[in-house]
């Protein structure tokens, strides 16, 4: 197979910087994609699904117990595990299927291999990556097959479409999983804002209930003080005593 161009694309590689709030660790891997349809899936997926799975890794453990975080990295590892051991399993078949016929899969070459960048923020965004590669690996042997004429069109057509459809489901369902999760992050801010209101009316009718109290005293003490000196409490104390004792 032909050497890959090094044509790099600016996929999971941002042109600008994230927020040096939200600055996180990356390395970046540089892969060479040889078919178009590979090419195509990691443009479309891979940032989508390498943002989700950061965010779930990060929210989900904000919302949740570390034993429902658990359980969903579980659930999407298991999906990831399959999709690696069926894309290596069609590969074999494939694979298995030139040889049968005398056509040699690896002696193909593309118009337009290029090499990748791709900005790797957790462990499961390398493993997207190594499913994308292994699908190009695929690809290239169904590519084979298909020039030779061991495979018809419709075959062929369908086949791509099929494992396509099949990986990117894989990044849209994280995406949509960490979409949920920021509702869930929403709601419980939206919660503890309105217990932190409520919290903070009941702490200003406490305050204006004890001023009132506190002015009550006030008055009472006052008509007290009348009531024993006639001062009337509306004018000067010292121009009152002033005439009391002119």
């Amino acid at each position: 197979m032909a050497n890959a161009k090094a044509a790099k694309q600016p996929q999971g590689t941002q042109a600008k910087q994230d927020n040096p709030a939200n600055s996180r660790p990356f390395i970046v891997q540089n892969k060479p994609l040889h078919s178009f349809h590979a090419q195509q899936l990691f443009k479309r997926g891979f940032d989508i699904y390498a943002n989700a799975i950061y965010s779930l890794s990060v929210i989900l453990r904000a919302v949740g117990s570390e034993d429902d975080v658990r359980e969903i990295e579980g659930a999407m590892d298991e999906r990831m595990n399959h999709l690696f051991n069926d894309l290596m399993a069609e590969c074999a078949r494939l694979e298995k299927m030139a040889q049968a016929n005398g056509i040699e899969s690896n002696g193909i070459d593309y118009s337009n291999p290029i090499t990748i960048e791709a900005k790797i923020t957790s462990p499961r965004a390398a493993r997207y990556i190594g499913a994308i590669c292994e699908f190009d690996k695929m690809t290239a042997r169904l590519d084979a097959l298909w020039l030779a004429g061991m495979i018809p069109d419709k075959e062929y057509s369908r086949s791509i479409y099929e494992w396509k459809r099949r990986i990117l489901k894989l990044s849209n369902s994280a995406h949509g999983l960490s979409k949920q999760a920021m509702i869930a992050v929403h709601k419980v801010e939206v919660k503890n804002n309105e217990q932190t209101d409520e919290q903070t009316g009941q702490e200003q009718h406490e305050l204006k209930t004890a001023a009132s109290a506190s002015d009550m005293v006030s008055n009472v003490a006052a008509t007290e003080e009348k009531e024993k000196t006639g001062y009337p409490g509306n004018t000067s104390l010292f121009g009152w005593m002033k005439k009391q004792t002119g």
